[in-house]
């Protein structure tokens, strides 16, 4: 069986899962909402960066000493709240515009079976699995 699954391809969570099907001797191809390395046993990744995704700033190491990234830290910091705010407002658009990406990687993968880890926002993605 051929699982396609749509996650955090950074997330601890997402590793345990894609242990656990590889252990069970599934075939597995990542859809990873954030840039990331591929997990060891997948048979591909594909990063889709739904909800701004793309800006974050996980999976970029190497960047600490840059002054410009601390500069961009500070403003993250300071603007927080209204980032977050425009992130979860305008999200569902960029999961919109990266509907027909997904649906060209689930036709060229063809799998068996689609999981979403979560709802928002890589669940929303997998919504556009076609019938």
């Amino acid at each position: 069986m051929h699982i396609l699954l749509v996650a955090d391809g950074r997330s601890p969570i997402t590793h345990r899962w894609l242990d656990s099907l590889l252990a069970l001797h599934y075939q597995v191809t990542l859809v990873s909402s954030h840039p990331c390395e591929p997990p060891e046993g997948i048979q591909a990744l594909h990063v889709v960066p739904v909800a701004f995704s793309r800006l974050t700033a996980g999976g970029k190491a190497g960047q600490a000493g840059n002054p410009r990234s601390g500069l961009r830290r500070g403003l993250v910091k300071t603007f927080r709240n209204a980032l977050l705010a425009a992130r979860y407002q305008l999200a569902p658009f960029s999961v919109r515009y990266y509907a027909p990406r997904f649906r060209e990687i689930v036709a060229q993968v063809k799998p068996d079976l689609v999981h979403a880890l979560r709802i928002p926002f890589e669940g929303m993605l997998a919504s556009h699995t076609p019938a």
